[in-house]
Parts: structure tokens; C-alpha cells; sequence
């Protein structure tokens, strides 16, 4: 028995992902009375293990490098840049909340 396909459809994809990464950070934080802004600002900067495979696609290199900054506007709010390289260069950005 065969089996056939209508036009215009493509096979189902089926695929895993895994993505880890370990940075260190250095943060600048004075506490007390202070007449600046913000409240501190982080660098941080380390290894990335990211492993995609896919019934159409897989990753060349699974291990990269992130690097970034974030910068603290109160205890509790913060906004982050950061970039991660691959095969290919990606970006990131991001507004954290802390509760």
C-alpha cells in the first residue's frame, strides 16, 4: 500500500533544543546617599552551550560566547543588552522586574 501526500504540504518537523550558559558578572553598587543615576551597573561576560537539531537543521557550533551589560534603575528594575556569538552573531535586550 502506498501512501501519498496532498499537494502543497510538507512533512511534519520534529526537533529538540538545549541552551545553557554560565557568565560571571562584576557589579557596581554604592550604597548610601548618592545624587546620580542609576543605582549600579553589571558586565558580565562567559560561555554559551546551545545544542538545535532538527529533522531540517543542525547547529555547526554548539558552544559560543555572551557578553552584555546591565544596568540596575532601582533595586528591583533593570534593563538588559547583551550579545551572543554562534555560527552568526545575535542580539538581546530586555527589561527585568525583581519582586
Amino acid at each position: 500500500m502506498r501512501r501519498h501526500r496532498a499537494i502543497g504540504t510538507a512533512p511534519p518537523r520534529t526537533g529538540a533544543s538545549f541552551s545553557a550558559s554560565l557568565t560571571f558578572s562584576i557589579v557596581n553598587d554604592l550604597e548610601g546617599n548618592k545624587f546620580y543615576y542609576p543605582n549600579s551597573i553589571a558586565l558580565y561576560a562567559g560561555p554559551v552551550l546551545s545544542d538545535l537539531q532538527g529533522s531540517d537543521f543542525n547547529e555547526k557550533n554548539v558552544l559560543g560566547f555572551a557578553v552584555g551589560l546591565e544596568v540596575f534603575l532601582t533595586e528591583s528594575i533593570s534593563l538588559d543588552a547583551g550579545i551572543k556569538q554562534f555560527e552568526h552573531t545575535g542580539y538581546s535586550g530586555g527589561l527585568h522586574l525583581r519582586f
